[in-house]
């Protein structure tokens, strides 16, 4: 299982101009399907979910095409599929980002939530009542195949690292052996998105409105305040969207409905702040050419959030230039 034979699978899926109520979810599977291509770890039970995910996307919209299901009554639904998505990438970027060795501890653990993705795509399909024509024995079957495959591709990789190794301490072992030193890699040019004037319509309050599902939202920090609260408590979230064009004051009024925001924000905050860039820079043409502009960059948010920024120490996650980085290159793929 390789990343040519996702792009067998997928390339149909990928290329369907879906419904208005499954947009949201097709761009999900782009980035979901970005973050698998670009992981350096074992893939194939990965590459096999997101196969599963684009069948359950490509049969739904067929669906919804032959007004089989409509919109209307599927509200709930839809919102499972979307929270389901939105795990998902989150998982797999998670993934995409655990060095080797971590990954390799926590391959029991990987295989679990794999699992547990597999069954919730069948409970989703239960919901939309479209169970019978997806098979989810047989996507199952397909990850259990995977595995081995997996295995022995974890085992080659510890194989050459311990070759490695072995060469290492043989060469520091002879007797006269010059001692060199590598110079480490070049330090990548930096684009400072907070701070640098040329730069603030990176920033989530610059004035550039945002449309989610058909709404409006005055800027990138109303629509990611609004995610916190969209799925179970929609009334914080549309007094979010209309409450003032500020994004620091809509911003102030998020920070007092904490004890109300989703119960996994925390780890759903990452995929849903790429999602709010997404559609920020694919909506407004000048902010995409200029994203485009600082092409290979590490583009850094020089803010004293650790999180989103690099913080007063430089020491920071910088999540949010992570995530404008992850944006750029899926627009660049395009």
């Amino acid at each position: 299982m390789n990343t040519s034979s996702l792009h067998t699978v997928l390339d149909v899926v990928l290329g369907i101009t879906p419904v208005p109520g499954l947009s949201a979810a097709f761009h999900i599977l782009k980035l979901i399907v970005s973050a698998v291509q670009q992981a350096s770890k074992t893939k194939g039970r990965l590459v096999v979910l997101t196969q599963s995910a684009a069948q359950l996307l490509e049969t739904l919209n067929a669906e919804f095409t032959a007004s089989r299901i409509s919109e209307s009554t599927c509200v709930r639904p839809l919102r499972d599929l979307h929270s389901l998505l939105t795990d998902i990438q989150s998982f797999v970027q998670e993934e995409q980002a655990r060095p080797f060795f971590k990954a390799v501890w926590n391959q029991d653990t990987r295989m679990e939530g794999i699992d547990a993705f597999h069954r919730r795509i069948g409970t989703v399909a239960d919901a939309f009542q479209i169970s019978a024509l997806l098979d989810i024995q047989r996507m199952l079957a397909s990850g259990d195949r995977a595995r081995p495959l997996d295995n022995e591709t974890v085992s080659a990789r510890l194989k050459i690292v311990e070759n490695n190794q072995m060469q290492l301490l043989r060469r520091l072992e002879t007797p006269g052996t010059a001692k060199t030193h590598t110079q480490g890699a070049p330090k990548r040019k930096q684009v400072i998105i907070h701070g640098d004037p040329q730069y603030n319509n990176f920033r989530n309050r610059s004035p550039h409105p945002v449309v989610y599902n058909d709404k409006e939202y005055p800027t990138a920090e109303h629509l990611f305040q609004a995610f916190k609260y969209m799925e179970h408590r929609p009334d914080i979230s549309e007094r979010i969207r209309t409450l003032s064009k500020s994004g620091k004051r809509v911003f102030d009024y998020s920070m007092t409905q904490l004890h109300h925001q989703h119960p996994d924000w925390h780890r759903l905050r990452t995929a849903k702040m790429e999602i709010v860039q997404w559609h920020k820079f694919t909506q407004h043409p000048e902010l995409k050419a200029q994203l485009l502009a600082t092409g290979k960059a590490e583009l850094v948010h020089s803010s004293k959030h650790k999180f989103w920024g690099v913080g007063e120490d430089q020491q920071g996650k910088n999540e949010l230039g992570k995530a404008l980085e992850r944006v750029r290159s899926s627009l660049r793929a395009k």
